[in-house]
């Protein structure tokens, strides 16, 4: 069964408080909660940085392309981990979708248009645009379709969609409760 909001604050105030009170330490369970957000980002960041683990909280996500350029900032990328696009893997799917032709991520921009071999396909994200170059192709792009595999945020809660492919898998829940009670930890008034 899946980490609950309210188990994951629980279980984060007992390690945050150390055997002290509420009173003695100010750490408690509505404060943990308003917290669960940023604590999922920064599992979601330290699991993408992480190569070994970075497979954990991954998610492939079919990108709709206009003249090769697709906006993320819709609300079909609310969980993407937009600032780890570089540890992602992407597909051109325009000519074939069941033949996935790989594709190289430039940091910038403006380097797909130099530097590059037509050997391969590029995409890179800037400002919640994601650009792309298709093979063979030395200017902008026509490429219409492409897979996404990258990071995720986890989400919990209410706001999590329905059915939730952006779980905390079972192996990352001590992580989490260990980061978000180092965040409570942070902000209390620790009278010890």
């Amino acid at each position: 069964m899946a980490l609950t909001i309210q188990q994951l604050a629980e279980r984060s105030v007992r390690k945050a408080r150390g055997g002290f009170s509420e009173n003695e330490v100010g750490i408690d369970v509505a404060r943990a909660a308003m917290l669960v957000p940023e604590a999922l980002g920064d599992l979601a960041s330290v699991i993408a940085m992480d190569g070994e683990r970075r497979d954990l909280l991954r998610h492939e996500w079919m990108v709709t392309l206009t003249d090769g350029v697709a906006d993320l900032s819709t609300s079909d990328y609310t969980y993407l981990l937009k600032e780890a696009l570089q540890y992602s893997t992407a597909f051109d799917l325009t000519v074939d979708p069941d033949r996935r032709n790989p594709l190289v991520f430039k940091r910038h921009a403006h380097q797909l248009n130099w530097g590059t071999h037509l050997a391969f396909g590029y995409y890179a994200f800037e400002q919640d645009t994601l650009r792309t170059r298709q093979q063979s192709s030395g200017s902008p792009t026509s490429m219409t379709s492409m897979a996404l595999i990258a990071n995720y945020v986890p989400a919990m809660g209410t706001n999590a969609p329905t059915p939730n492919p952006f779980t905390v898998p079972p192996e990352l829940e001590d992580e989490l409760i260990t980061i978000l009670s180092e965040k409570l930890k942070e902000g209390a008034k620790l009278k010890m």
